[in-house]
């Protein structure tokens, strides 16, 4: 990366209102980019900022949802006041929107979303509901996540999920735009979506900028490490269930 050229990179991301990993791999990539030289802004939104509208702004909300004119002024001004010569979507839900997309390529500039999660797919993200997995929505189509209220647990607020997902499947600009997979798992699941081609689907893990020296082997403890939300979609129930048929073998705690 050293030797590479310098880079004018415009960062987009949606802060969720519960902080998550997203946020971390925002920063830690924001923080990579800057230490090799590359100029990077970013251009956020936070949905701690719903709390604070209007009525009359929420009304407009499922709207704004599927393209927020705000985003595509701000996007293409920020290209062309920084003179950008690539844009790193990370999250667009609720308040960025996929206007992002659309922005950029008016402004003919490159566009990478790293995908975090099923959305594309799934409008509840996760292709998990009620205790089980499920694509029902890849199988089936979008209707079943009206049916299961599968985002928030709100029939209005996944509507506007869905609508934004099979409007921006119509125009056809998520086969315009380039991935970044976490893994290959994620890549394979994307590819579902068949105007994504695999020539445009990156794979490249998450990563820790990491301090402390290689620890050998006969010196570990006998531990284990969870990291993420303490939350049974993240699978914690399954560490805890494992550990405690480990017996006497098991971590401590």
């Amino acid at each position: 990366m050293d030797n590479a050229k310098k880079q004018n990179i415009l960062i987009i991301h949606n802060y969720y209102q519960i902080p998550g990993g997203e946020d971390t791999v925002v920063a830690n990539e924001k923080k990579m980019l800057e230490k090799h030289g590359h100029k990077v802004i970013l251009y956020s939104r936070n949905n701690a900022e719903l709390k604070q509208m209007s009525k009359l702004q929420k009304v407009f909300l499922p709207i704004t949802t599927v393209f927020n004119p705000r985003t595509y002024r701000d996007i293409k001004k920020l290209i062309r006041d920084e003179k950008i010569e690539i844009v790193h979507v990370h999250n667009t839900l609720n308040l960025v929107s996929p206007a992002v997309y659309y922005a950029a390529r008016r402004m003919k500039v490159p566009v990478v979303q790293t995908i975090h999660n099923f959305r594309l797919l799934c409008p509840g993200a996760t292709f998990y509901r009620d205790g089980h997995i499920c694509e029902d929505c890849v199988e089936y189509g979008l209707k079943c996540a009206v049916k299961h209220r599968c985002y928030r647990g709100s029939k209005i607020q996944t509507l506007a999920c869905v609508l934004s997902t099979a409007f921006h499947r119509m125009t056809g600009i998520y086969g315009k735009i380039n991935y970044i997979c976490l893994t290959d798992f994620n890549k394979q699941k994307l590819l579902g979506l068949k105007q994504i081609k695999p020539e445009r689907v990156f794979v490249k893990p998450n990563f820790v900028e990491c301090k402390n020296e290689y620890i050998p082997e006969k010196d570990r403890k006998n531990q284990f490490v969870f990291a993420g939300r303490l939350d049974k979609l993240k699978g914690i129930d399954l560490l805890f269930e494992a550990w405690k048929h480990m017996g006497e073998e098991a971590p401590k705690l």
